[in-house]
């Protein structure tokens, strides 16, 4: 089974919408995927229909930003959008996450650059992020690219940062693991914490439900995907890989549709590991 395990979409800061998407994964002869969008559920409507129109298949997920001592990613696989519980928990993240855009553009109108909420996103969107002030900056000729947004404008340290307000990271993964969906660690490669307060924090957080790691992602060295592999074949954890795609032309830290799948030793096994789990659970997940 070819499954690429992390991907966004328009409903986040994808550039694709849930068909064009799933058509660009049949292309490339997958034979499905788990949409992870950032703090929502909103476009698994729109993926379990394309996934149903072309015949594959689809892995409901979300992607929660949360904070511990450093930036954390949790992976939620096999949820329920009619999990009211966890739907109240996300929005209200992304309530502050469009809080936190409508300073970000008092910030930036206050060093010459105009930009208005409908130029970021359209007025149905709730659930912006920098992303979309980046583009819409690239649009208006500001910047050349979103790089170039983020390195002089939206980083902790530029004139146009502004701090976020995030879940913790146990309350997340305590919170997907009562709703029956699996919480996995994503791309721990990028987080900036030693290797020992990290370590004692995975142990903390696989008592707090953590069941798998995200081996295999664009952003890690080889080395590194190996370690992580190694690491949650040892600890008993599901290992994952995922293109992290939200470009239509990939960048650095997000890939190619389906890019890890060659990396991923296994794959068959953790997989059947996650459906298995889809198919025991009493929810209903359409």
């Amino acid at each position: 089974m070819k499954f690429d395990m992390h991907v966004h979409t328009q409903a986040s800061d994808g550039e694709l919408a849930a068909m064009p998407l799933f058509q660009r994964a049949k292309q490339k002869k997958l034979d499905g995927l788990a949409i992870t969008d950032h703090d929502t559920l909103a476009g698994l409507a729109d993926a379990q229909i394309a996934a149903d129109c072309l015949g594959m298949g689809l892995i409901p997920g979300v992607e929660i930003s949360t904070q511990c001592s450093a930036s954390i990613h949790i992976l939620g696989y096999c949820v329920s959008q009619k999990d009211e519980r966890l739907l109240s928990f996300l929005e209200k993240f992304r309530k502050k996450k469009r809080q936190r855009i409508a300073h970000i553009l008092e910030m930036l109108h206050g060093i010459g650059f105009e930009l208005s909420m409908d130029e970021v996103g359209d007025a149905d969107n709730e659930n912006l992020g920098r992303p979309h002030v980046a583009r819409a900056m690239v649009k208006r000729g500001w910047v050349a690219d979103k790089d170039e947004a983020f390195n002089n404008y939206l980083v902790k340290g530029k004139p146009a940062y502004v701090p976020r307000e995030k879940a913790g990271t146990s309350e997340a993964i305590q919170m997907l693991a009562s709703s029956g969906a699996v919480p996995v660690l994503a791309h721990p490669g990028l987080i900036h914490m030693t290797k020992q307060e990290l370590m004692t924090n995975i142990d903390a957080w696989i008592a707090d439900g953590l069941l798998g790691i995200e081996a295999f992602h664009p952003a890690h060295t080889e080395e590194q995907c190996r370690y992580w592999q190694d690491f949650a074949v040892s600890k008993g954890l599901l290992v994952t890989a995922g293109s992290d795609f939200h470009e239509v032309e990939p960048g650095k830290l997000h890939g190619e549709l389906g890019e890890m799948l060659e990396k991923w030793t296994n794959a068959d096994n953790h997989l059947k590991k996650l459906i298995q789990h889809m198919q025991n659970s009493n929810k209903v997940y359409a």
